[in-house]
């Protein structure tokens, strides 16, 4: 049985666990460094987790404005992929920031997650703009 709950503090060490086997998966991949510099100033107002039973196996990290609604993280364990504790969590977000309401909710994804492109997509988050960028050398 999937479900989504707000995070809480017995979940903080399966929270950092999981956000390092996340970060690892990513490491490799064309702006992860840009992406985690970014999530290290940010302080998100939700996070929830997925447990399958009484097990997380999944997180997401979000902020809720007036303005526009983001998603920062949403990791699920491999192992638990496809089952829908990803939907489960992004419905959850979505409905939470309905509930607000914001008018707008977005996520980013690295270059080459196709995956990860479409399963966003599949939830009709769509793909609005594209950045670029380049690493600079100080002067």
């Amino acid at each position: 049985m999937i479900s989504v709950s707000s995070a809480v503090e017995t979940d903080d060490a399966t929270l950092q666990a999981l956000r390092s086997i996340g970060s690892t998966e990513l490491a490799d991949e064309r702006g992860a460094a840009a992406l985690f510099r970014e999530l290290g100033a940010i302080t998100p107002g939700l996070v929830l987790v997925g447990r399958i039973g009484d097990v997380v196996v999944a997180y997401l990290t979000a902020t809720i404005t007036p303005t526009v609604s983001v998603v920062h993280e949403l990791y699920v364990r491999a192992e638990a992929r496809g089952v829908g504790v990803g939907r489960a969590l992004l419905t959850a977000t979505q409905k939470i920031a309905d509930g607000s309401g914001s008018p707008y909710l977005e996520s980013v994804v690295l270059p080459g997650m196709r995956a990860s492109k479409n399963f966003f997509e599949a939830h009709g988050l769509v793909a609005q703009r594209i950045v670029v960028g380049r690493t600079l050398t100080s002067p």
